[in-house]
């Protein structure tokens, strides 16, 4: 799939109405998986790959002491997935910003089939695994193109439920920064054919566009349950 502005808020934990289930230990802004090697005929390496991209997204977690998850990433892409997210801010997750597990995801990496461009990362616990721990660290070698400003919220005009606003700030890091054309780039393979054109690179960081309308505005609802 190819999917472009895209806006994701976790915020609070919230009450399982009666039946259906319990909250979740792993909370997650993306997780990418291919077919798990645990299922009947499925390996790690199966044919077609999960190749998604996104681009221009905008995904904060709550921040430390919401929750208290075993896993709570901002993205994660395991199990012989690709990936490709660019231009996007990641941030207020309780544990890695991003994490890249198993060898044959790691694989893909290597071959820029997982590729992390000109992403904000901003109040994670740790934008990144520690070495050693799978393989998110490796995108943090040289990646001069990932930004890691601190204060998330500081990012846009308001982060508070109740007044959400995701207009980057007069002083955001998410004003500039941005991929502003992915031609020329590995990139550039994995974005056309998109509603039959091609996905259009930004200067800017996100969801919304500094210069542009609140698209997002009057028809979006913050449900808690």
């Amino acid at each position: 799939g190819r999917n472009q502005f895209l806006i994701a808020l976790q915020s609070t934990t919230i009450t399982p109405r009666p039946g259906t289930g319990t909250l979740a230990t792993d909370p997650r802004g993306f997780e990418g998986d291919g077919c798990e090697n645990t299922k009947p005929g499925c390996t790690y390496a199966n044919q077609p790959l999960s190749r998604p991209v996104f681009a221009n997204f905008t995904v904060l977690g709550p921040g430390p002491g919401v929750f208290a998850p075993a896993d709570g990433n901002g993205a994660v892409i395991r199990r012989g997935s690709a990936a490709t997210l660019v231009n996007g801010v990641i941030g207020r997750w309780p544990l890695y910003g991003i994490s890249i597990r198993d060898a044959e995801t790691n694989a893909l990496r290597s071959v820029d089939s997982v590729m992390v461009r000109n992403v904000i990362l901003s109040d994670n616990s740790a934008n990144f695994e520690p070495a050693g721990t799978n393989f998110g660290q490796l995108l943090n070698v040289g990646a001069s193109n990932i930004l890691q400003p601190p204060g998330a919220a500081a990012l846009f005009a308001s982060a508070v439920t109740s007044s959400l606003d995701w207009m980057p700030a007069p002083a955001s890091s998410a004003r500039s920064g941005g991929l502003a054309t992915f031609i020329g780039t590995p990139i550039a393979a994995r974005v056309t054919a998109f509603f039959g054109g091609s996905m259009n690179g930004s200067a800017y960081v996100g969801a919304q566009d500094p210069a542009g309308a609140r698209w997002w505005q009057g028809w979006t609802a913050y449900a808690q349950n």
